[in-house]
């Protein structure tokens, strides 16, 4: 019996489904290409001068989420375009979560320091170059199709105007892929076991790489998210120890950032004479609802670690809640927070007030952080860069300091693996291997 044709609203449900399927499909690129403006014929004259065959390019978007998300897809880019010889691309403004307007990478780091590791280009200075990649490259322009080569997060795609073919790559977080470097590198026995204790369960993408080794560009849309020291496996341990050195060097935070912040530890009698705090609230009520108690109760958890001056960075705006704190607390004379320095944080532009508040944290006697926050995680590392800073240890407000669960020296290397609590979480704290044994 011939099948008879389907109904009109069939027909039209049939449609719309497909429509939203290719939908989907392109709404990485839209992202990817809606900063390409209409150049002027001057602009594009100066960048047929500047082009430069055979250069290949990295491009991503940060990570969807705060600013210390976004660092870790910075960081995470530089080594990939380290290691795979490609000029870095950094993105354009573009909106910060839990920030009220647009900021970019230039506002926080100093990009001459990143180019001392990788080649680096501003949005502004790629985007006329594309279409002069394409016409050399001979590329053909082409609708999206994203087939996947093998069973793996990462799929290679022909995009659409106005970047003919490009190597876009997904599934990249530290949770789903490892990378061994070299890609070509031929492991021992010992080094196979290895590999499986520092990514266990997770996808080898060397194969892919190579694949993809010949695209002029590769972009990541929004998918690099963790620590940059968890995804790359190194057969030279002395390499890894350089280019980790160098990638602290690359992302330290602007020395007029960096001035804000001292001037308040200043304040607070110097470095390692107070102690400080990060409490998160208002989003983690609901994200992370075991991070979220009440004051009496963290009190008890924090008091035997603090002493009589306290700088707190918080988004608790109830009095109530700091009083009740400050009852638990009797040993602490004085609460500190950034309203207390209104002189110096009155001239800070406020997408980065909260990074002077991560400096400042990450100058104290001890730190105490909020669980699964990587504000707080950041505090950790920027710490653990700094000899000055003795105490390294990692504390939590929900947690009794005498049970805070140290990375134990048995633990190592791969702690994030090792440790119970983390290996499910691992981009939520920072680990000793992102700082011990640098240069």
């Amino acid at each position: 019996m011939p099948r008879r044709p389907p109904r009109p609203r069939a027909k039209l449900f049939i449609q719309l489904i497909a429509f939203l399927f290719v939908a989907s499909s392109l709404v990485h690129m839209v992202v990817f290409t809606r900063e390409f403006p209409a150049e002027s014929a001057a602009v594009r004259a100066a960048a047929r001068r500047n082009y430069v065959p055979d250069v290949r390019y990295l491009s991503f978007e940060p990570w969807n989420g705060g600013w210390n998300n976004r660092r870790m897809s910075l960081e995470i880019a530089l080594l990939l375009a380290k290691l795979t010889n490609r000029t870095l691309v950094l993105p354009p403004r573009s909106r910060v979560a839990l920030m009220a307007v647009d900021s970019d990478y230039e506002e926080f780091f100093n990009v001459t320091a990143m180019r001392q590791f990788v080649p680096v280009l501003q949005w502004s200075e790629f985007a006329p170059l594309v279409p002069i990649i394409a016409e050399h490259d001979g590329l053909q322009r082409r609708p999206v199709t994203c087939p996947y080569k093998r069973p793996s997060p990462v799929r290679f795609c022909e995009t659409a105007r106005p970047v003919r073919a490009v190597a876009k790559l997904n599934g990249w977080t530290t949770l789903k892929v490892v990378i061994v470097h070299p890609l070509d590198a031929n492991l021992s026995a010992v080094q196979r076991k290895d590999l499986d204790q520092f990514g266990p369960n997770r996808v080898l993408v060397n194969d892919d790489m190579r694949d993809a080794a010949s695209e002029t560009i590769w972009h990541f849309p929004q998918n690099l998210f963790g620590h940059f020291y968890q995804l790359v496996y190194f057969t030279d341990p002395a390499l890894r120890r350089s280019l980790f050195s160098k990638i602290r060097d690359a992302t330290r935070i602007r020395s007029d950032i960096q001035a804000y912040a001292d001037e308040v530890v200043k304040q607070l009698g110097g470095p390692n004479s107070f102690y400080s705090v990060h409490i998160r609230r208002r989003d983690f009520k609901q994200q992370y609802k075991s991070t979220f108690i009440e004051p009496r109760a963290m009190a008890a958890n924090i008091k035997n670690q603090l002493g009589r001056v306290v700088y707190i960075a918080s988004d608790e705006g109830n009095k109530e809640f700091w009083a009740d704190l400050k009852a638990g607390l009797p040993d602490v004379s004085t609460f500190r927070f950034a309203s207390s320095f209104e002189s110096v944080f009155k001239n800070v532009p406020d997408t980065q007030k909260g990074v002077v508040e991560q400096l400042i944290c990450a100058q104290a006697k001890v730190f105490i952080g909020t669980r699964f926050s990587t504000f707080s995680s950041y505090i950790v590392r920027l710490r653990g860069y700094d000899p000055a800073v003795l105490n390294k240890e990692v504390y939590f407000t929900d947690t009794k300091l005498e049970a805070r669960h140290p990375i134990a020296e048995h633990a190592k290397p791969y702690s994030w693996v090792k440790n119970p609590l983390w290996s499910r979480a691992p981009w939520a704290r920072e680990f000793p291997e992102a700082w011990e044994d640098l240069l």
